[in-house]
């Protein structure tokens, strides 16, 4: 899937748009017990509660990918043991075929989160499920409405925190005064969230799930292997650890800042070229090499890149280009010091070498140079009179 499928498919979660028809939940406490079950037809709640709804399923495929969406892809699962079981796919195409109406395969679903979880206060499972007659489009994106040939029928679970609202002081109009509202349990939006199937090329793609995450930190790659089964993402601080490791490795520890700036000024001219694209641009291992390559990095450097790309990712995975390095300033950091330029003033940063000592460097002759927001004058000495 890509950003543009995605839009698509968020764009229907409003009222005039909407043929979703089933709702179910299942509401967990902290100790991961069932609560309570419910089952909605979505079309018979109030305008207010769809809206309300609406909102929370479209938070559920927001942000960008690489940091919040993840395509993933069914694999095989293993427990602590050893042992291999059977991940979602079956079980999520037996909710979609059901139309969520057997309560023995959504038990059977409900438990398996719960389980894969492991979430540590009130939360809710929730399940929707939608069958979309997908449009044609013309050669210039143009959707006709009335030529549909695709149907698409989805499953989608968001997993939801339930929090205790705080107390407020209210008007009441019986009382005619301000008095504290009870507190109750409010539906947040959710924290994860996974689609079944994928919506990849306009079309069903049984192959995987897409999945979300609010925290770009916290993917929850244990829930992932859990579920899916699949090769776990690697969250956007992941991936840039991983990259410095193999830029520093690969350079024998003998980076500098310049072969930095270089590799950053090469990523932003493939992303220049590649900006009309909906899918994100990522790097294979070759295709991490050629980066290298073109960025100035020599081929005796480039010799020892294969097996430090083996040691640090045994399991090859792409690396997404926005996310392994900071594309849009150039950050430079000591104890105590952050020094930040535009990738298009980056080249004015040097190191040099001044009185023995490895110094940065910045020219500041025809420069506006202000501390705390007060301007003050070159380095140049004061002469006296």
């Amino acid at each position: 899937m890509n950003k543009k499928e995605v839009q698509e498919l968020r764009r229907r979660f409003r009222k005039e748009k909407s043929t979703i028809r089933k709702m179910c939940g299942c509401y967990v406490n902290g100790d991961g017990q069932q609560i309570t079950s419910f089952r909605e037809t979505f079309a018979m709640l109030s305008e207010e509660e769809q809206d309300k709804y609406f909102e929370i399923f479209k938070k559920g495929m927001s942000g960008t990918f690489g940091h919040n969406l993840f395509c993933t892809q069914f694999g095989e699962i293993q427990d602590a043991e050893g042992n291999t079981g059977d991940n979602l796919q079956e079980l999520f195409l037996k909710l979609r075929d059901s139309g969520l109406e057997d309560d023995g395969i959504l038990d059977e679903f409900y438990e398996r989160v719960i389980r894969a979880y492991g979430y540590r206060d009130n939360y809710l499972i929730l399940l929707i499920h939608d069958s979309y007659d997908v449009p044609q489009r013309t050669r210039d994106g143009y959707e006709m409405e009335d030529a549909s040939e695709d149907v698409y029928s989805y499953v989608f679970c968001l997993l939801c925190p339930v929090n205790l609202t705080d107390y407020d002081i209210c008007y009441d109009a019986q009382s005619h005064s301000f008095r504290n509202t009870n507190r109750r349990w409010k539906l947040e939006v959710p924290m994860h969230a996974m689609l079944f199937p994928m919506f990849t090329d306009r079309m069903s793609d049984i192959s995987g799930a897409l999945f979300y995450s609010k925290d770009a930190k916290d993917i929850r790659t244990d829930m992932l292997a859990a579920l899916i089964g699949s090769i776990t993402p690697i969250s956007a601080q992941g991936q840039r650890e991983i990259f410095g490791a193999i830029v520093e490795e690969t350079l024998g520890g003998q980076c500098e800042y310049d072969d930095v700036r270089n590799i950053q000024d090469t990523l932003n001219d493939r992303l220049e070229e590649c900006k009309e694209s909906p899918d994100p641009l990522v790097f294979s291992k070759a295709e991490l090499s050629e980066l290298l390559a073109d960025s100035g990095v020599s081929q005796e450097n480039l010799q020892r890149f294969d097996a430090v790309y083996d040691a640090v990712l045994p399991k090859e995975q792409p690396l997404q280009a926005t996310n392994i390095i900071n594309t849009k300033k150039m950050e430079v950091k000591l104890e105590g010091i952050t020094v930040s330029a535009k990738p298009e003033r980056a080249r004015l940063i040097k190191t040099q070498v001044i009185d023995g000592r490895n110094c940065l460097v910045i020219p500041i002759d025809d420069e506006e140079v202000f501390v705390n927001g007060i301007a003050i004058t070159g380095g140049a000495p004061k002469t006296e009179d």
